[in-house]
């Protein structure tokens, strides 16, 4: 990867990263859609995982920027704040990548990702039709909402699933109002996020375990082979600057609007990219 080509990429990349990351349209999936649309990259195994933790970070760094006063409130008061509820929601999750986390990655290849988004689609509609009949929705968050969304979001490990659109649908489900639900969903993705980096890592680690070279020298090997650190920032402050828009975007979006316009949008694409497959197979 040269130079500037690198540079426009990271930048691509880390922007949907962002944006997708907090808008129920799926980021694993938009991203298994790009390397479809565009070819597997050229990275190896190596510097597509550090590029991805690096993401991550990013994307870690716009959530605490939304919600500092919210983070500083359960540090500064976890006994009165929502950690138990969030601690509560986290669990499922982690319970699936532990159980399928290897299962799943095998369909990251792409071969489902359309009935993905259409189930995607159908999640969004099925929390929107619910909430037409719940007239008395609370605005505190209680064991069944954090119980229903990290349920929710521990489905969404499926590539075309949106983690935020998977728990916010469980919110609203469960009778939280719209932007509770989204508030506390994002505020999910932030252990959610943690975890998957230190998954990474891990990963990175055993990956390149073999030799004497420090983590930090294989760490900055693999950056070498994004094109170098410039590149690789790039598209780290395109995921944090775009992920800090896209959040604040959902929030003044779910006051007013349905997730319903999300649906529409994963389920043509979903439609769009099983007719491509299917034609392909001819």
């Amino acid at each position: 990867m040269n130079m500037d080509g690198g540079i426009g990429q990271a930048i691509a990349q880390g922007a949907l990263q962002g944006v997708t990351e907090f808008l129920p349209v799926s980021s694993s999936g938009h991203l298994t859609l790009y390397r479809l649309i565009f070819g597997e990259s050229a990275l190896s195994p190596s510097a597509a995982v550090s590029f991805g933790i690096l993401l991550h970070v990013g994307t870690l760094l716009a959530l605490i920027a939304v919600y500092r006063v919210e983070i500083w409130g359960i540090i500064a008061h976890p006994l009165k704040s929502d950690l138990k509820y969030l601690a509560l929601a986290t669990v499922p999750a982690v319970a699936a990548a532990l159980l399928w986390g290897g299962e799943v990655e095998s369909l990251f290849e792409g071969g489902l990702l359309g009935i993905s988004f259409l189930i995607n689609s159908a999640v969004l509609l099925f929390a929107e039709a619910i909430t037409r009949f719940m007239r008395n929705r609370r605005d505190e968050v209680g064991w069944l909402h954090a119980s229903a969304m990290g349920v929710m979001q521990a489905v969404a490990i499926l590539p075309g699933l949106s983690r935020s659109g998977s728990s916010i649908a469980g919110g609203l489900a469960a009778g939280l109002k719209r932007k509770r639900a989204a508030d506390f969903a994002f505020l999910m993705a932030i252990p959610a996020v943690l975890g998957s980096m230190c998954m990474e890592i891990i990963g990175f680690a055993k990956d390149n375990a073999e030799g004497s070279a420090s983590f930090a020298a294989r760490f900055g090997e693999a950056i070498d082979g994004v094109g170098g650190w410039r590149p690789a920032l790039a598209g780290f402050a395109a995921a944090a600057v775009v992920g800090f828009l896209s959040i604040r975007f959902m929030l003044a979006f779910i006051r007013k609007m349905s997730l319903n316009w999300f649906a529409l949008y994963t389920g043509l694409l979903g439609g769009i990219l099983i007719l491509w497959q299917f034609t392909k197979s001819l």
